[in-house]
């Protein structure tokens, strides 16, 4: 899918990931395939400011320093019992998906 970098945030992808693909939102970490940068959802107010407040802002994927051909890694995050994995917190599934 092709998302215009001066344009569109990083929520934006996220929200493209969670209508076509089916995964949360909130549940998939982005990152670049170097593992330079990573993102996460960040939810909006009504007012379209983040509601974390510092930090955490919703960016733009130019201010993100994302090229006009980026590719993103997609991590699944899932939570994991102590009981289930022996004592590990949480386990990423990945797949990939291309971005513009």
């Amino acid at each position: 899918r092709r998302f215009v970098a001066g344009e569109s945030s990083v929520n934006d992808v996220f929200n493209w990931i969670d209508a076509v693909h089916g995964l949360e939102r909130e549940k998939v970490e982005l990152s670049t395939m170097n593992g330079a940068k990573k993102f996460v959802y960040v939810e909006e107010n009504e007012d379209g400011d983040d509601t974390e407040g510092g930090g955490n802002d919703v960016v733009l994927l130019e201010d993100a320093g994302l090229g006009k051909m980026t590719a993103l890694r997609v991590a699944e995050i899932v939570e994991v019992s102590p009981e289930e994995e022996g004592g590990s917190e949480d386990v990423e599934e990945e797949s990939e998906e291309e971005e513009e």
